[in-house]
């Protein structure tokens, strides 16, 4: 059986990956493709932490609490569904996690001053989850003067080539027609409210609205088909993917993938209802 440890993964990442030591990186992770991970979860915790020196490693902790009209709590929210290292990875002191009850995000930052934790850490019931001044926003807006990357490890999202939360960042700030703004109220205080880009479950929910019929080639619920970015990715040279383990590692550029992105969408904005 093919087994991970730090030494392996390290040349992996910082070698054949070209993680730069200023890094900012966005993780998805998953285990099932690593192997026998040698010293448990806490190893690629630690690889990341020895690469990114002067960067920092930002996971997904999304519990959807406000979604489920259930308390949330930055220190004692668990996240069990974001795979077996980002569950409890974010308990590492290491780490430092967000305010945002549907959608927050958890930051091991070695920069000076931790100047990308505190980016980070200021999302939290205010805006929207993916919109301005949103965790994603604000990675993209520090992807544009130091490396910034979104990474598929282990297996993670190997239903297709690659999909990532960001997605929904550049779909808000589009307005694609298949997803709207709703909000989700504190179960403790209704006045507080987090708003979320959602997409539409049923034609009675586009309905109330949209106070119009949908488009007649729209199925529900909306289901997004990521096949064909994964084409175009590689198509465009802005994928990179290098075997390792039992599966393969997928960068993409966060800051030049929103820019394509962007365009993608305006000149088609049901580019992933198709």
């Amino acid at each position: 059986m093919f087994e991970t440890n730090a030494d392996n993964l390290f040349t992996h990442l910082r070698d054949e990956m070209g993680l730069e030591s200023n890094a900012l990186v966005w993780l998805h992770s998953g285990v099932m493709g690593l192997g026998l991970l040698k010293n448990g979860i806490k190893t690629i915790t630690n690889v990341f932490d020895n690469i990114l020196s002067d960067g920092a490693l930002v996971i997904p902790t999304f519990s959807y609490s406000w979604c489920n009209g259930e308390h949330y709590d930055p220190l004692t929210t668990e996240c069990w569904n974001m795979g077996v290292y980002a569950k409890d990875a974010w308990k590492d002191q290491r780490f430092k996690r967000s305010n945002n009850p549907n959608f927050s995000v958890s930051v091991m930052d070695n920069t000076v001053n931790q100047q990308i934790r505190n980016a980070l850490l200021s999302d939290g019931a205010e805006g929207t989850c993916f919109g301005k001044n949103s965790s994603f926003h604000n990675m993209y807006l520090l992807s544009k003067d130091r490396p910034g990357y979104i990474i598929l490890l282990g297996g993670a999202h190997n239903d297709v080539v690659f999909r990532t939360t960001f997605l929904h960042m550049i779909e808000e700030e589009i307005g694609v027609p298949y997803r709207y703004i709703k909000k989700f109220k504190d179960v403790n205080n209704p006045d507080n409210y987090v708003e979320q880009y959602v997409r539409y479950l049923s034609e009675e929910e586009y309905l109330e609205v949209n106070k119009k019929p949908p488009p007649i080639h729209y199925k529900f619920p909306i289901e997004p088909n990521y096949k064909q970015l994964g084409i175009d990715l590689k198509k465009e040279s802005l994928i990179k993917i290098v075997k390792f383990g039992y599966s393969e590692t997928r960068m993409v550029p966060i800051y030049s993938f929103c820019k394509w992105l962007q365009e993608k969408l305006k000149n088609n904005p049901e580019y992933f209802i198709n």
